[in-house]
């Protein structure tokens, strides 16, 4: 019974997962909408439509600044890696997401990796001298 109860519930999240994704590509030109189903390479212009339609907005940072963004600074996938921690409304369309928040997300992100790794390499010097000081003594 409650794997029957398991598969339904996991049937019914594919089924509103295939819904949300259909709403979302009705809004996009068909064949962009051809691309993203046969999950073929889009371009920096077309990643910023199919955003669009997903509710990510452009006032925080324009269309124009994503699109250079994109192109010299991130890649879609770790950029939209982000959009994940944001609520989406009943038709799957993000609530007051602006492209600008998942930049500034990543960039974060960034400083936040670098302070890491300068604070590891401190700490591994640290240890080496250590250990270097406690074999020398002994």
């Amino acid at each position: 019974m409650y794997q029957d109860i398991m598969t339904k519930l996991k049937d019914l999240k594919n089924e509103l997962e295939i819904n949300i994704q259909q709403n979302i590509l009705s809004n996009l030109p068909a064949d962009l909408q051809q691309k993203i189903l046969n999950k073929e390479k889009l371009t920096i212009k077309e990643q910023v439509e199919y955003l669009k339609a997903k509710g990510i907005t452009f006032n925080y940072t324009t269309e124009k600044e994503a699109i250079e963004y994109l192109a010299n600074n991130s890649y879609y996938y770790k950029i939209t890696a982000y959009k994940h921690n944001f609520p989406r409304n009943s038709e799957g369309l993000y609530i007051n997401l602006d492209f600008g928040h998942l930049k500034d997300i990543a960039i974060i992100d960034m400083h936040l990796r670098y302070l890491l790794i300068k604070l590891s390499l401190d700490i591994e010097h640290a240890l080496k001298t250590k250990l270097i000081q406690f074999i020398t003594e002994d």
